[in-house]
């Protein structure tokens, strides 16, 4: 994702998208006029249920409408099966989940993709940001768009922007980074609850596609279960749960908190997808039994195998595939998209895809390695998938398929090799410093309102 074309100032109001107004073309001017269900303040509810309280603490459900719930439960699961009914889901995931990985997923079982999370500001204010990241496809539906942000204006003239293009717009109040504390979005909104209910009425009665939101857990699952309620009652056709807390992350990761998601799910009236833990097509059966949920996103886990959904299998050929192999599918998906084109899959994202996919060779094979972070072109980029397919034929036992990158977070730590959690990140680490160095990024340039995360992919295992 390039954030190098975002200049929006902070606070930045438009006008003149009226009262249910479409779209604009993307190299148009967005502006909006008066909103219906906005507030004249943004951090000020107009409803007179929730217009008493500012925050979770003064919130409970005796001020949600039980006639919101049911009829925002008949749209959703109305909305939930007009797209397939999806049970496999692929997560919205910064500088991941482009055009090329999107469709190479969609071949080995996802039937939804998410894509990357945007910058609203950025999104509501730049051409060029808008042309050089979103990339709609005809092979890529359905399709939700998730943006960041916390002011309602901005997330709907980015909405408006891709109504015509996608399914939904999905709202991230997931990210746990120190980015979006900075900037105000994501689970760092999560305490807000009356400027969350503002966000989504606003989306929900000026959009003429549905609005999701995905969450983290707060401290209290009967919180999170009742600020769930009021994001469903504002409008939320769909709540994605990832079952971490937002201290939850990084090398402070916990095990996914499943049966806390269960208890989300029969709360609710509205399609509940659950997220966390999810490694493999076993994972996903099992969590959905479990939970009970209606989808099953993977976040980390399918960045590092694309053939999760499937076990590796093609929708396409119906063959099983390798890693190697399922790489160079994703390498001449990316050449359909030329570096400077939209939708374009860039050589630091590529680079980051094929160092979770092939971890397994990359992290015993210094050799290999240091081609991946040299790596300049898609050609390159090729030669060393072939190189390591080379090599696991030429030696399969050197290959242990259980030493992965996604198992960083749960391998021992007790242990000297390679596959300790402290070698894991220390190989990561490498290539992330190589990236820094040839590719720096917004904050390394000083250009400001980045979005990516602390950590290279900031997906949620």
């Amino acid at each position: 994702m390039d954030t190098r074309t975002c200049q929006a100032g902070g606070g930045t109001r438009l006008a003149g998208i009226g009262r249910g107004g479409g779209g604009a073309a993307s190299g148009g001017k967005a502006t909006i006029g008066p909103l219906r269900g906005q507030s004249p303040d943004v951090g000020t509810c107009l409803d007179p249920c929730i217009a008493l309280c500012g925050t979770m603490r003064e919130i409970d459900e005796s001020h949600i409408g039980a006639e919101a719930l049911e009829e925002s439960g008949r749209l959703g699961y109305e909305f939930y099966r007009s797209i397939g009914s999806p049970t496999r889901i692929v997560a919205p995931m910064v500088d991941q989940s482009e055009l090329a990985f999107r469709r190479l997923c969609r071949r080995y079982g996802s039937n939804l993709c998410y894509t990357p999370m945007y910058n609203s500001k950025c999104f509501a204010v730049s051409s060029a940001y808008r042309k050089s990241n979103f990339d709609p496809h005809p092979e890529d539906r359905p399709l939700i768009v998730q943006f960041c942000g916390h002011d309602p204006a901005l997330l709907l003239a980015s909405a408006k922007f891709v109504e015509k293009e996608c399914d939904a717009i999905d709202l991230n109040l997931g990210c746990p980074q120190g980015i979006a504390r900075k900037g105000r979005y994501g689970a760092f909104l999560l305490e807000e609850w009356a400027l969350l209910r503002d966000i989504v009425s606003t989306l929900a009665k000026n959009l003429s596609i549905p609005v999701t939101c995905k969450v983290r857990l707060l401290d209290s699952v009967e919180d999170t279960i009742t600020m769930c309620k009021m994001l469903v009652a504002a409008g939320a056709r769909i709540i994605t749960v990832h079952g971490r807390t937002k201290e939850q992350k990084s090398k402070a990761t916990a095990g996914c908190n499943w049966d806390a998601i269960r208890r989300i799910k029969e709360a609710l009236p509205v399609p509940v997808f659950s997220n966390g833990a999810i490694s493999s097509l076993e994972d996903v059966e099992r969590c959905l039994r479990e939970t009970g949920c209606d989808g099953v996103m993977s976040s980390e886990g399918v960045l590092e195998r694309p053939g999760l959904f499937s076990d590796n299998v093609s929708t396409v050929t119906g063959l099983k595939m390798s890693q190697d192999d399922i790489v160079l599918e994703y390498i001449d998906l990316a050449k359909q998209s030329p570096p400077h084109s939209r939708g374009r899959t860039s050589v630091p994202c590529l680079r980051g895809h094929m160092f979770k996919c092939l971890f397994t060779a990359v992290a015993v094979r210094t050799d290999l390695r240091a081609r991946l972070t040299k790596a300049r072109t898609l050609e390159e980029m090729e030669e060393l998938a072939l190189a390591v397919r080379e090599a696991r034929l030429a030696d399969p036992e050197s290959f242990d398929e259980e030493k992965t990158w996604y198992r960083r977070h749960t391998m021992p730590h007790t242990s000297d090799e390679w596959g300790t959690p402290q070698a894991l990140w220390a190989a990561q680490a490498e290539v992330v410093a190589e990236k820094r160095l040839r590719d720096p990024g917004p904050e390394e340039v000083g250009l400001g309102d980045s979005i990516f995360g602390e950590e290279e992919g900031a997906g949620d295992y």
